[in-house]
């Protein structure tokens, strides 16, 4: 489950096109990053940008 998150969490900070993707593979980064995605997906099922005007970061940042 850990990994599939993961992955989705990688594969939605990719775009960001900074070519700089950190992520904690700790309990609580792990947990930071579910979060994160959830917000995305959240912002995404609204049918609004999941990005900053800057391009950089999902909006739940």
């Amino acid at each position: 489950m850990e990994r599939l998150l993961l992955a989705g969490f990688i594969e939605a900070a990719a775009p960001n096109g900074n070519g700089r993707i950190s992520i904690s593979t700790t309990e609580a980064g792990l947990r930071a990053s579910c979060l994160a995605l959830a917000g995305v997906e959240a912002q995404r099922q609204k049918g609004g940008s999941v990005y900053r005007d800057d391009g950089l970061w999902p909006a739940s940042f």
